[in-house]
């Protein structure tokens, strides 16, 4: 079988994520005749995280159908980010959104927003002149909504728990013709997973799937279905999660063959 890496969906890991997000994103936002971003937060609170995700998702839906939201902006994208507080142990989610829209007043978006969130009143709003810049920083959130390096482990449950089945990114108004879901290969059904990047290039020289998996994956040739590392995978699944180094960017690059 021949080797390759996933790059779709489910799949994809989360810098492919961000990389295919951040074309589609700026396909729309480079044409858009009123670029701005628009930072939406929640007051903090000690409710639990889904909670406070569940009632920023509705809140930011009941401003969009505000009269004068529906009539100066044209379309948007929005993304969710959630940061953390060490020191109150309290969440902080919030939602970026890339807007085309026409002059509303600060003051005007405040009052509108603590109406819907019934005492939230941090709104920001600004022009933008560099698209790409502000897009590269933005759509990294649909991949990585957070940072689990400034997230003490006994917290990881309820973020995990939080983000199960949620979007995490979405469109609305124009920005609608674009897609953030990448298409599944018309050949993914026929894939077989058999190990994710770290486990692999952690195994090399010293297991040998993996030196093999490596080699078939340089010189591009087929590779043994004999020849796997999800055994592995399984056996590491069952280990407790511990932090990762600060100075280590996570991600994982699944290989399928």
């Amino acid at each position: 079988m021949l080797l390759r890496n996933a790059n779709y969906a489910g799949a994809a890991s989360s810098r492919t994520r961000h990389v295919f997000i951040t074309e589609q994103v700026l396909s729309w936002f480079r044409h858009v005749a009123n670029p701005k971003l628009l930072t939406l937060t929640l007051r903090h609170t000690s409710s639990p995280l889904q909670d406070q995700v569940e009632f920023l998702y509705k809140s930011f839906q009941k401003l969009r159908k505000r009269r004068l939201l529906k009539t100066k902006i044209q379309g948007g994208i929005w993304f969710f980010q959630v940061t953390f507080n060490r020191i109150s142990k309290q969440w902080h989610p919030h939602l970026h959104c890339l807007i085309d829209s026409d002059y509303i007043p600060h003051p005007d978006l405040i009052r509108l927003w603590c109406d819907v969130t019934k005492g939230s009143t941090i709104v920001h709003i600004k022009s933008v002149s560099n698209p790409d810049s502000t897009v590269q920083h933005v759509a990294r959130y649909a991949a990585r909504p957070c940072s689990l390096t400034q997230i003490p482990d006994d917290f990881w449950p309820e973020l995990f728990t939080s983000f199960k089945g949620r979007r995490l990114a979405g469109t609305w108004g124009k920005a609608k013709s674009i897609s953030l879901r990448m298409k599944k290969p018309p050949d993914a059904d026929k894939w077989k997973a058999i190990g994710n990047w770290t486990t692999i290039i952690g195994l090399y020289n010293s297991d040998d799937s993996a030196n093999n998996i490596v080699r078939a994956w340089l010189t591009s040739t087929s590779l043994d279905e004999k020849y796997t590392c999800q055994p592995i995978e399984a056996f590491l699944n069952n280990i407790p999660p511990r932090s990762p180094p600060e100075s280590v960017e996570g991600f994982q690059l699944n290989f399928f063959m």
